[in-house]
């Protein structure tokens, strides 16, 4: 999300910063696997690195998540320190909680990796029932982790009073390699059933943590909004979860076998395996598994958006029932359950130039572009979104591509989800533009200055914009403090209008102070399909959001 230009002030922030952390004397939270010392730190108790699977390494390396079952009782586990992260490349990502508590780098990734965080409100009180919210991670299923440090939930969870948590899951080759049909071949899909089993943990030990297992939203960010929108519409999973918050889902078109296998196959032959050969893909190391995962970039490719996330969950009729996410919206099957959508304004700008586009995309290429990817309603797209003629075409692609994969989707789907008997969803827009003196907020992502591109609204929601060192203006914290009242109240009661709580800290969660509350209407007809837009200086209720846009390309369905 954010360039290596921030890692030097990022450092400087740490090391200013680490004396707010004292684990002298730490909270004790009970499991069912004995107990439990985390750390008190600003606004938050914290419980690190909490074992929810067995190690899937050696024989277990591309098998379903085992339950974690080893007690420690009597013994007290040290979750005063992050674990490591899944694997995944090492590449343009901010500094993460193992760095700023002192884990040593080359623990950075690993193969065991089930782990999860627990942060909680102040004062720490285990007999509390406070609602819980479990962050998937999301980066195109082969970057995340739960100790990214823009998804530090302590300032989340004191704003909102409730239970954060933030899982990791296998990433990649790791995660969702289908290797034929030899005896034991691994079937993919691991990456999913890992946030089951994390979200089975939680069901069983949260109430330890003052948690309650009635009240648990799962949420996430684009794939990890996508794995939410998967446990939507999974008949296993009803009893996990609650409700649902989807920030910047793309509305991809899942793998089918085939091409999973055929994604694999280039993989094994590129570690000299045969496919289904399992005894010589698991001697193999974990790093030449990423090496050549690598490699595979973009060597299968399908589609715009599975080129960019090539790897990821396949549709294997039961995990994944189909490929068309939006077609089980349209047609009812999903859990009927209240969930929060939204979009930000510039969401197909990384997309765009992180791919295999060239940087400045001539009119020609632009309009090949185009006719490759709609071919026979090419022309159609090519007048709805004509070249701008200025010498680079990647912004009006970008603009396509906003359009096209999250906005008017979003749209789409939640427009669906009123057709049955489901009235508990809302819709917004993020247009937060994030100025810093300087430090940006992109690095060198030139493209994002003044634009709210994809991710922006995550490190708002979490109250971590400073935690990049940058200087937050009263503006930018003023929205950050809106989205964590309204999604707050959401996590309390099911509705963004409705708190029922109150922070009685001087961290409290204000909304805007320039005038009263908004009232975020539910998004229906009845409503006139009124979204809220989040921007500075103040909050605003928006009715036909990209009207006529979207009006185009549901046409093009």
């Amino acid at each position: 999300m954010v360039s290596s230009q921030l890692l030097p002030v990022l450092l400087l922030f740490i090391m200013k910063n680490a004396a707010s952390i004292n684990s002298t004397d730490g909270p004790i939270a009970k499991t069912q696997f004995g107990p439990v010392k985390g750390i008190y730190a600003d606004e938050a108790a914290i419980f690190f690195g909490l074992p929810f699977g067995m190690p899937p390494v050696g024989q277990m390396r591309w098998k379903p998540p085992q339950p974690f079952h080893t007690s420690w009782a009597p013994s007290t586990y040290d979750a005063t320190f992050p674990r490591p992260g899944c694997y995944q490349y090492d590449s343009f990502h901010l500094p993460d909680l193992e760095e700023k508590h002192g884990c040593p780098r080359d623990n950075k990734f690993s193969e065991d990796c089930l782990h999860l965080n627990i942060f909680t409100p102040l004062p720490f009180n285990p007999s509390e029932k406070l609602p819980v919210a479990i962050w998937l991670p999301g980066k195109r299923y082969v970057y995340g982790s739960a100790t990214n440090l823009f998804l530090e939930g302590r300032f989340l969870a004191n704003k909102t009073r409730s239970v954060i948590v933030t899982t990791n899951y296998r990433l990649g080759a790791l995660g969702f390699l289908v290797a034929g049909e030899g005896e034991g071949a691994a079937t993919g899909n691991y990456g999913t059933l890992d946030q089951i089993a994390a979200m089975q943990w939680v069901q069983s030990n949260i109430e330890g943590f003052g948690g309650d297992k009635d009240q648990v939203t799962i949420m996430g960010q684009s794939s990890g909004a996508d794995s939410v929108a998967l446990h939507l519409m999974a008949e296993n999973t009803e009893h996990l979860f609650k409700q649902a918050i989807m920030m910047s889902i793309p509305f991809i078109s899942h793998k089918t076998l085939s091409e999973a296998l055929q994604l694999s196959k280039v993989v094994t032959e590129l570690l000299n395996c045969t496919t289904g050969n399992m005894t010589c893909l698991r001697a193999v190391k974990p790093l030449d598994i990423m090496a050549a995962q690598k490699k595979t970039i973009p060597a299968v490719p399908y589609h715009l958006i599975e080129e960019y996330v090539e790897w990821g969950p396949y549709v294997d009729g039961n995990i994944v029932k189909t490929s068309n996410l939006q077609d089980m919206f349209l047609q009812g099957k999903f859990q009927k359950k209240p969930f929060i959508l939204g979009t930000t304004t510039d969401e197909g700008f990384l997309l765009v130039y992180e791919s295999w586009f060239p940087r400045n995309i001539t009119k020609s290429q632009y309009e090949q572009i185009i006719q490759t990817l709609f071919r026979g309603k090419a022309q159609l797209v090519l007048k709805e979104y004509p070249p701008a003629m200025s010498g680079s075409e990647n912004p009006i692609l970008s603009r396509t591509a906003t359009d096209f994969i999250y906005a008017c989707p979003a749209r789409r789907v939640i427009r669906s989800a009123t057709h049955f008997d489901l009235s508990d969803v809302w819709l917004y827009h993020f247009d937060q533009i994030t100025e810093s003196k300087g430090v940006n907020l992109w690095g060198s992502d030139f493209e994002c200055y003044n634009r709210a591109c994809h991710g922006s609204d995550v490190p708002y929601l979490f109250q971590t914009l400073k935690l990049a060192g940058l200087n937050v203006t009263d503006e930018e914290q003023s929205t950050a403090d809106s989205m964590a009242y309204y999604f707050g109240n959401f996590l309390h009661t099911g509705d963004p209008n409705n708190s029922g709580w109150r922070v009685s800290s001087q961290h409290q969660a204000h909304p805007q102070q320039s005038g009263d509350v908004i009232n975020w209407p539910k998004y229906n007809k009845l409503n006139n399909y009124v979204n809220m837009k989040f921007t500075a200086p103040t909050n605003q209720l928006e009715q036909g959001y990209l009207a006529e846009k979207c009006d185009f390309w549901d046409k093009m369905k």
